[in-house]
């Protein structure tokens, strides 16, 4: 992919093995090195593989080449993922080149797909901040296609541009405290990313870092309510060797801005070091394992160039505990400034020492003047005073090597206790792949006798998700022509009534399974459907404002009531059959169920729910009534 970019639409890997591939609707490059750990997922209970979301091969959008697009001028293609292309494109009016993402089969996508689509661009558009690319415009083409256009980046990935450079760590540091900055400006707006890695951060030509990609981002307003959250529990979102702990449980309900901050320890990691923090290889249950319980190798074992304070940051950032990290992106920053202005910081323990000899780091110039005249000095005072010199400077090397000789103790005990338990867990997660292969195969009956045989001491959420797919749905009925909208058992538990957009209920027998007939009357999709408590009679509601009821033997239309103005939403019988309720924008009307006259009226407040209960009783649903007219 060229250099000249923006942010780039979710792409997924090629599997590794025979199995589906690990990754689907995640960027992953040669500049993210964890892709093939990089999941977005479904609630678990919906995919082949625990944790895993299968996208379809999608048909390319065919913008490629020279060609118009609503407002804009199709140059070339940057970029193609899963789910969206990114173009660039001139824009007609005004007159500039901009980065064009369109989502792939708009027309085809299901709502909650657009609805994440759309979600990208109104995450993005919450933000105007310097290191954050701006969204110009979002909208949907003339034949259903969504797009939004943004700033067209011309830079590089950020760790591609500290490799290529071979940046020094404090002007790596300095770059990465302003990618925290447009993080901690997300922040301010609501916005959480989720998704922070190198790949999604561009440098521009002036330097500056640019945050991309919020495509799995989560809104809030102010009391932490979610706005648009289209996450479930069960859900795992994000790239699993950036993930925090709380991230790789799937609970959104866990997920803050600290689940950020922690992201950003990995990538600064991973700048400094080159490497993650954790073995990031293998299963990926093992990764998310090891991310949740393993410590992170110490920076300064695995670099020389890491002092104490830089590791004591680093560290911190990656706290398992979420009170024990950085609250936010901008303490963060604050550190890495503090540490660069040679500033106490946060992440030590501000000892009288410790504090003396940052005070010395901040007036070191003033301090090599003085310490040109004690070295006169020291020509007539003699080796006694180099001597003290050497040792006081022996001693405060010696403090620090104890510091880090208790730190590697500390390390060697954690090691040694886990490591009893090692083989067990490499057991429990084989076995939990195997039982993973028999549910995508169908072997039901073999993935539970293999659950069943893990030690109850080991099993986590995969193995819960597992062995709830172990016990698929009954059975389904297929013959509709668009979206179910209400189903209905008969009384007597035999018969099943469906209703649906086609306009059409369909009655299927229960025991076979066989459609037994198609009633048809409605002009336009059907909202709910019943049947009476003796089950003789269907009643239906339909977006034609109309209330049909149907003999439930011969699928004969018996009769239609008619009295509302906008769609009929539900229906409902009485417990004794005699009276039939219905819901229709801000009223209820209750009708006698064999003559069809309006008895009674009700004005809610606010809008008639989905259901509407048994009209027993006059004010049955507890709704606020505006007012209630008998007729």
């Amino acid at each position: 992919m060229s250099d000249e970019t923006s942010p780039s639409p979710d792409s997924e890997d090629p599997p590794a093995e025979s199995h589906p591939p690990l990754s689907s609707d995640a960027d992953h490059s040669e500049d993210d090195p964890g892709g093939t750990d990089s999941l977005e997922t479904l609630p678990l209970s919906r995919a082949p593989y625990v944790g895993i979301e299968q996208h379809p091969d999608v048909p390319d959008s065919g913008l490629s080449g020279s060609r118009m697009f609503a407002n804009y001028h199709v140059i070339s293609r940057l970029d193609r993922g899963g789910m969206g292309e990114v173009f660039k494109a001139q824009q007609q009016n005004p007159k500039r080149t901009v980065a064009l993402k369109v989502m792939l089969q708009s027309g085809l996508a299901s709502r909650e797909s657009r609805a994440r689509f759309e979600r990208e661009a109104a995450a993005i558009a919450l933000l105007s901040h310097p290191y954050i690319v701006p969204i110009y415009e979002s909208g949907e083409a003339d034949d259903g296609t969504l797009f939004y256009t943004m700033e067209l980046v011309d830079g590089e990935p950020l760790e591609r541009f500290v490799n290529n450079r071979q940046m020094a760590t404090e002007g790596v540091l300095e770059l990465f405290g302003k990618v925290c900055e447009g993080v901690h400006a997300a922040h301010q707006r609501g916005v959480i990313h989720r998704d922070l890695k190198p790949a999604n951060v561009m440098v521009d030509a002036r330097g500056n870092p640019r945050l991309l990609d919020f495509g799995l981002a989560k809104l809030s307003v102010d009391g932490g309510e979610e706005l648009a959250e289209l996450s479930r529990t069960g859900c795992v979102m994000g790239s699993l060797p950036y993930m925090a702990p709380e991230q790789t449980l799937g609970d959104s309900s866990e997920i803050d801005t600290r689940t950020d901050v922690y992201a950003l320890g990995v990538i600064l990691f991973k700048l400094l070091i080159g490497e993650f923090p954790y073995d990031v290889s293998g299963n990926q249950f093992g990764v998310a394992h090891r991310i949740r319980f393993a410590e992170p190798q110490r920076p300064r074992t695995a670099s020389s160039r890491i002092s104490t304070d830089l590791e004591a940051i680093m560290l911190k950032a990656l706290e398992k505990e979420k009170p024990r990290r950085y609250q936010s992106a901008e303490a963060l920053g604050a550190d890495i400034g503090r540490y660069l202005a040679g500033a106490p910081i946060e992440a030590r323990r501000a000892t009288a020492m410790y504090q003396l000899r940052k005070l010395a780091y901040r007036h070191r110039r003033i301090l090599l003047s003085v310490a040109a005249v004690v070295l006169v000095a020291a020509a007539v005072a003699g080796y006694s005073f180099q001597r003290v010199r050497a040792e006081r400077r022996d001693a405060l090397e010696a403090k620090d090597t104890a510091e880090a000789a208790e730190a590697a103790a500390e390390l060697d005990r954690q090691t040694a206790l886990t490591a009893k338990t090692a083989a067990e867990l490499e057991s429990y997660f084989a076995g939990i792949s195997l039982a993973q292969m028999k549910v995508s195969e169908g072997d039901f009956g073999g993935a539970e006798s293999l659950l069943d045989r893990s030690p109850p001491e080991l099993r986590e959420w995969e193995w819960g998700r597992l062995k709830y797919l172990c016990h698929p749905e009954i059975f389904t009925l297929t013959g509709h022509t668009g979206y179910i909208n209400s189903v209905a058992f008969s009384p007597d538990g035999k018969r099943i009534a469906s209703g649906s957009d086609d306009e059409t209920i369909k009655v299927w027998d229960a025991s076979s399974r066989r459609e037994v007939m198609t009633l048809k009357g409605h002009t336009s999709r059907l909202n709910s459907v019943a049947f009476s408590p003796d089950g003789k009679r269907l009643v239906s509601g339909s977006d034609d404002e109309t209330i049909k009821i149907w003999d439930a033997s011969s699928g004969r239309e018996v009769m239609t009531l008619t009295g509302h103005t906008v769609d009929v939403n539900s229906v409902a019988f009485s417990p004794d059959g005699q009276r039939i309720a219905s819901g229709s924008g801000k009223t209820i009307k209750v009708w006698d169920a064999s003559s069809g006259r309006e008895v009674m009226m009700m004005t809610l407040r606010g809008s008639v729910p989905g259901s509407v209960p048994s009209p027993s009783l006059p004010t049955a649903s507890g709704l606020p009534l505006e007012a209630v007219t008998r007729r």
